[in-house]
């Protein structure tokens, strides 16, 4: 039981943060899908030809891709979304450093 301890001879406060993490994943992950719900429902349900495409288009792509597949794409291009956003950024910076010096 002394490898559940908190401390440094345990692992209890390595598991007590990984359980906070996978937690906040969780309701993070839910947060997303009801705003895809609040988004894509008055889609599909619309009496409207191209808004109905629109939602039909959407979950027919995301039903038919593995999870797995999905979990990649908004894993490694959300991760390139986020270095060309820094990015661009830092070159906002350096350009107006050099005019200001």
């Amino acid at each position: 039981m002394e490898l559940l301890a908190f401390g440094k001879t345990g692992w209890g406060d390595e598991l007590f943060y990984a359980t906070l993490m996978t937690i906040a994943v969780s309701v993070t992950a839910m947060l997303i899908g009801f705003i895809f719900a609040l988004i894509f429902t008055p889609l599909k349900l619309s009496k409207y030809k191209s808004l109905n495409l629109i939602g039909n288009f959407y979950t027919t792509v995301i039903r038919g891709v593995p999870e797995l597949l999905v979990i990649y794409l908004f894993f490694f291009g959300g991760s390139g979304a986020i270095f060309i956003y820094f990015l661009e950024n830092l070159m906002i910076q350096l350009i107006y450093l050099k005019q200001n010096l």
